[in-house]
């Protein structure tokens, strides 16, 4: 398991799990689901800092944690949908990271405020470690696909997973087991 892209050809890779808009028409992609957002902090770094009301009062202050790109080192943009409307902010953030895990650690700890996955944060909302905030302006899901190339035998083992992973991934992405 990898944040970075792996090349399916060269790599001789069966298949890949991707998420958001796909670029290669050379491979074949079956969607597997959506995966809910939300924006978080610790109640201690709200405490201090101040809960925004508005997605643009994230500018005035506070402190955020941004994912970075594996493959371009870009942070990606919060999200928020304001009037009907996605909107991408480009925020100035305080700390960068481009590890999943590291970036709901510095989270944890503290450091402000991420914009993630709700699997990956559910345990953390549901004890309290972790409060979602600017739920109002929650991003639309992002979706996922499991990838394989198009022009290589498919075995069995192979189109078993993609099945299964078919039908257990789009509860998981929801945050449930």
């Amino acid at each position: 398991m990898s944040d970075r892209p792996v090349d399916l050809i060269s790599g001789n890779v069966d298949c890949v799990i991707r998420g958001g808009s796909l670029d290669d028409s050379s491979l074949i992609a079956r969607h597997i689901g959506d995966a809910p957002m939300v924006t978080c902090a610790t109640p201690g770094y709200l405490k201090t800092a101040g809960i925004p009301a508005y997605p643009d009062e994230l500018r005035n202050g506070h402190k955020l944690v941004s994912y970075l790109s594996p493959l371009t080192g870009r942070a990606f943009p919060f999200r928020f949908i304001a009037e009907g409307e996605m909107r991408e902010m480009k925020l100035q953030y305080h700390i960068g990271v481009n590890e999943s895990n590291a970036h709901l650690a510095a989270a944890v700890a503290g450091m402000g405020i991420i914009q993630t996955f709700y699997y990956a944060a559910k345990d953390e909302l549901n004890n309290g470690t972790l409060v979602e905030i600017l739920q109002a302006w929650r991003p639309a899901s992002y979706p996922f696909y499991v990838v394989y190339p198009q022009n290589r035998y498919m075995t069995h083992r192979l189109r078993v997973f993609i099945d299964w992973l078919t039908e257990v991934f789009p509860a998981a992405l929801r945050g449930y087991r």
